[in-house]
């Protein structure tokens, strides 16, 4: 029945997944009824849909490689090394650029100063840190912080990272998100347009007519992340705040809060997960466990969580120790022609 609703369709229609970005939103009545009854594909944007189109109907020209890791051929404009941040991080090259560098910036002093009070306090102790990438003096103002700009989180993260992995700048392809904003001008994403400048946000939004979230959900990019060039990304941290930049705590965040509070949420974009993943591969290595089958000490390979086994296959022959102890349990046939485990 053409337009039927009821509270199930409701909450589906409120709650609908993209099937590329996977963000949740607010979709129509007929997505609703084609996700229940059709179990249809539904999308929160045109470019998300055209993108996944693509990616399912375009085949990548594999123009690069073979990968020194995975042996497979990949696409990239420029001349790569590896297909993927997984195969650079898993190779041998970068476990030996890792061991080098890492000690000298993990050794790096942090520098204090003291500051005057003028309510006659004893002076407050300021911490400070050497930017990893242009080595200018900041202020530490959290934990984990090692640059002054994220500009120079982006161009130390492509030096290490970027520059060796491939890198098909398409829409439907993007990887290597640092290098990309790290250039000096941006070429267009969009299939078929040639134009090349500094804003490719404000471009792809007066000659394509798409938002720009809508642009950064399609092609993975952090909803924060301004899709500008180097230069123009320079220049617009150096101007003064105003707004609710400089005061957060205005009206104006408010408006701009309840603005969007029913626009698409949950997104979790691939530019945020190669972060992580650089991130998590640079940092030192964890603390030293005992293998639970073999017995021998072993250094695990981040500090997060607690790894059990040394190897794989370690874990594996664990396993099939503890099923053998298991007893083991038979069918039986019931009078009814069913079967029960006994």
């Amino acid at each position: 029945m053409a337009g039927y609703m009821n509270a199930e369709l409701e909450a589906i229609r409120l709650n609908l997944i993209c099937t590329h970005c996977q963000v949740s939103f607010q979709g129509t009545d007929s997505q609703a009824r084609k996700v229940k009854y059709e179990k249809a594909k539904v999308y929160c944007s045109s470019i998300c849909r055209s993108t996944a189109t693509s990616i399912r109907l375009t085949k990548p020209q594999l123009t690069q490689g073979p990968c020194k890791t995975c042996g497979k051929a990949f696409s990239s404009k420029r001349p790569k090394t590896y297909c993927s941040i997984k195969c650079y991080t898993s190779s041998k090259q970068f476990i030996d650029m890792q061991a080098e560098n890492l000690a000298g910036i993990r050794e790096r002093p942090t520098v204090r100063s003291h500051s005057k009070s003028s309510s006659g306090r004893p002076p407050i102790p300021k911490e400070t840190i050497h930017c990893r990438e242009c080595n200018k003096e900041t202020p530490k103002t959290s934990k984990t912080r090692a640059y002054c700009s994220q500009v120079c989180y982006r161009a130390y993260m492509a030096k290490r990272f970027d520059r060796h992995i491939a890198n098909p700048q398409e829409i439907s392809l993007i990887q290597g998100y640092d290098e990309f904003l790290d250039q000096d001008e941006l070429e267009c994403i969009i299939e078929g347009c040639t134009w090349v400048g500094k804003h490719l946000s404000l471009h792809i939004n007066l000659a394509h007519g798409i938002q720009a979230s809508e642009v950064k959900r399609a092609a993975g990019f952090s909803l924060s992340s301004g899709i500008v060039a180097k230069p123009l990304a320079e220049s617009l941290r150096q101007r003064e705040l105003v707004g609710v930049a400089k005061n957060p705590n205005t009206i104006g965040l408010e408006l701009a809060r309840l603005a969007i509070k029913n626009k698409p949420k949950k997104y979790r974009s691939k530019e945020t997960n190669e972060h992580l993943l650089k991130t998590r591969s640079l940092m030192i290595e964890g603390p030293v466990r005992t293998c639970l089958h073999c017995g021998i000490d072993f250094r695990q390979s981040t500090r997060f969580g607690k790894t059990l086994y040394c190897t794989k296959e370690c874990r594996a022959a664990k396993y099939a120790a503890i099923d053998q102890k298991k007893p083991k349990k038979k069918r039986e046939r019931q009078l009814n022609g069913t079967f029960k485990w006994v």
